[in-house]
């Protein structure tokens, strides 16, 4: 499995906005909080931020210094992530 995939121009830039390091963990997700398919979807990874991309934009972001937990657990077939920041827990 490929951990870390390749993002487009336009995605990279629109991290460097948010976050100076480079991505090292990079994977696609086709299945939103809401049980919705989703379409060019990935979560990223660098060594201080963890991000969501929804196509060419970053429609989460979260430094790492900022989370209480992150859980990470194994279903049937997939995954799933969770953290909890300020409080809330996020999917």
């Amino acid at each position: 499995m490929n951990l870390c995939v390749a993002l487009s121009a336009k995605q990279k830039e629109n991290w460097k906005q948010k976050d100076e390091n480079e991505i090292v963990y990079c994977i696609p997700f086709d299945i939103t909080p809401q049980g919705q398919l989703a379409k060019n979807c990935f979560l990223a990874v660098s060594h201080t931020a963890l991000g969501i991309f929804q196509g060419d934009s970053v429609s989460a972001f979260y430094r790492l210094s900022s989370l209480e937990k992150v859980i990470c657990r194994k279903g049937e077939g997939c995954g799933y992530l969770t953290v909890t920041h300020k409080g809330e827990e996020k999917i």
